[in-house]
């Protein structure tokens, strides 16, 4: 109990163009940490549609603006009921802007294929951090070759 462990999730975003899948912002004087990541597809079904799609693990400083457009954030809700609100920001496919600003560094870059999916379960000494005010920011980075109707769910802990 009280690991401050959070659950962050969107479903049924059709999109046609590179976009921030997520921008997390750390609340003051808070350590995040990323546990687990997911992202799937509900509408590439066939051979046909199948393609490889880049993605990055980004993490900026305070002073990066958040991306627009894409849907309303969702709230983080805590694992553990006794646990307090989540103090930071969520933003989700954000599709008109990216994140600008704040001296983005990659922390991790790959390749997902569509039909299977992403699955990010980094070990321990791998899972990355960001803290006071900096973003992380999960980014596809690669444009789809038509309409993916994606869902995502990431969890983080909190410290602090």
């Amino acid at each position: 109990m009280g690991q401050r462990i959070y659950s962050v999730a969107f479903s049924g975003e059709a999109e046609t163009v590179q976009v921030d899948f997520w921008e997390i912002r750390a609340p003051a004087n808070k350590i995040l940490i990323l546990h687990a990541l997911y992202v799937e597809q509900s509408t590439e079904a066939g051979d046909a549609q199948d393609e490889m799609l880049t993605w990055h693990i980004k993490r900026s400083g305070s002073a990066a603006t958040s991306g627009s457009g894409g849907t309303a954030a969702p709230t983080a809700r805590p694992l553990d009921p006794g646990d307090p609100a989540f103090a930071g920001t969520v933003d989700t496919v954000t599709n008109t802007t990216k994140i600008t600003g704040g001296t983005p560094v990659t922390l991790h870059s790959g390749n997902f294929n569509v039909r299977a999916g992403l699955l990010y379960l980094p070990t321990p000494e791998l899972r990355p951090m960001w803290t006071n005010q900096e973003y992380l920011t999960i980014e596809l980075a690669k444009t789809p070759a038509d309409s993916i109707t994606f869902s995502s769910t990431m969890y983080f802990q909190s410290l602090g």
